[in-house]
């Protein structure tokens, strides 16, 4: 990578105020090289992950729900062997194949399902105590090795520029919602119910109560009412959204 390459993505990450910009930036860089999907987080449940951990992904959320609704985080194939090696692999490689284990290889039938048929991840290990990976799915076969090694150095940046985000706010959530959250908070300021919730987002009710527990997780409180408080507070709501 060029000097004028590595200034170009410290640039970039420099702009971003927090783990969710980062996140968006990362998604919209990774689709300008053609990938449409991507995961680039600590090996945690993402449903549940812990407030320190990163968790930036795009993957279909049928396929993340039922990630977390099976656990699949704990046996995850790519999660262990990327915590096994530093070199990227191709989901498709032999070698890759040979080390998993049936049900291992199932999970990467199902998540096919979801259109994530084939891919490349990028191990990252770095001395701060969790595990990481970025993973980019793609058509088979649509990949080149070019368009591989600025994703991979794309990955490295975005995760250290979340990482650092993370650091410079003592580890804590970071308190910033996403669209799709700040919506299921909008039809609870409205009184629906989760079930209703679920209807009008086009949702599951789990994905809701998931989404509702990630948003607690986020802004450190413990029921709804604290977590629309908190969302008015820091103007993430305002009277005009309702």
């Amino acid at each position: 990578m060029s000097l004028e390459e590595v200034w170009t993505l410290t640039s970039l990450f420099e702009r971003a105020r927090d783990v969710d910009d980062v996140a968006e930036l990362l998604f919209e860089r990774m689709r300008q090289l053609g990938f449409k999907h991507v995961a680039c987080c600590n090996h945690v449940d993402p449903i549940q992950a812990p407030a320190r951990s990163i968790v930036m992904l795009n993957y279909p959320d049928t396929w993340v729900e039922r990630y977390g609704v099976e656990k699949y985080s704990e046996i995850d194939p790519v999660f262990r062997v990327a915590d096994a090696q530093v070199a990227p692999f191709h989901w498709n490689n032999d070698y890759f194949l040979t080390r998993l284990s049936r049900h291992q290889k199932r999970i990467l039938g199902e998540a096919a399902d979801f259109g994530l048929t084939d891919g490349v991840t990028f191990p990252i290990h770095g001395p701060r105590g969790l595990t990481a990976s970025c993973s980019v799915a793609f058509e088979r076969g649509a990949e080149e090795p070019k368009t591989l090694t600025k994703a991979h150095s794309l990955a490295l940046f975005a995760y250290e520029a979340a990482v650092k985000l993370r650091l410079a706010n003592g580890l804590t959530p970071v308190a910033r919602l996403g669209a799709r959250e700040r919506e299921c908070l909008l039809l609870a300021a409205d009184g629906k119910k989760d079930c209703a919730i679920a209807d009008a987002m086009g949702l599951s009710e789990s994905t809701v109560h998931n989404m509702f527990r990630n948003i607690l997780r986020k802004y450190g409180v413990t029921s709804r009412t604290q977590a629309l408080f908190r969302a008015f507070q820091t103007g993430e709501l305002t009277a005009s959204s309702l």
